[in-house]
């Protein structure tokens, strides 16, 4: 089958060709403008079992630290994960919950900017994680380097 389309940049005649040759084209042309960035659950700092007190309910929890990027490479379900400004000294006591931390919670999609009681400090929920049952493992929730 020849080109049917002459007008038309070279690489739409092959992708006009085969669909075998469709994805070895597209996968040999395809460059991400970025690399995602990887951050390997194993490299969580735990921080530690504490208590996380809301006006409703209190639990048991393990914390662990997010450092700067981790958010870059698990993104987050509702809200945002920690920023540079987060892992400051100076930052606003702030706080990322797991999603099945965020279901034992109620799943209220109001939680985000709400604040909860952690080792008897106020911090501000940014976030709430993807359901990721290797990060829940891991932690219920996660706090800035700064949080630590």
């Amino acid at each position: 089958m020849g080109p049917q389309n002459a007008g038309l940049p070279p690489q739409t005649v092959f992708v006009l060709t085969i669909s075998a040759l469709t994805l070895v084209f597209l996968t040999a042309c395809h460059k991400p403008e970025t690399e995602t960035p990887s951050y390997p659950l194993e490299r969580l700092e735990p921080a530690a079992s504490t208590t996380l007190t809301t006006t409703e309910h209190s639990f048991s929890v393990q914390a662990a630290i997010a450092p700067q990027g981790f958010f870059d490479a698990h993104p987050v379900y509702l809200g945002r994960g920690f920023i540079e400004q987060d892992h400051q000294p100076s930052a606003t006591p702030s706080v990322v919950l797991s999603h099945g931390l965020w279901e034992q919670l109620g799943a209220s999609p109001g939680a985000v900017g709400s604040t909860v009681l952690l080792h008897g400090e106020q911090h501000t929920i940014l976030g709430i994680t993807v359901k990721d049952p290797s990060l829940e493992a891991k932690a219920d929730l996660l706090l800035p380097l700064s949080g630590s």
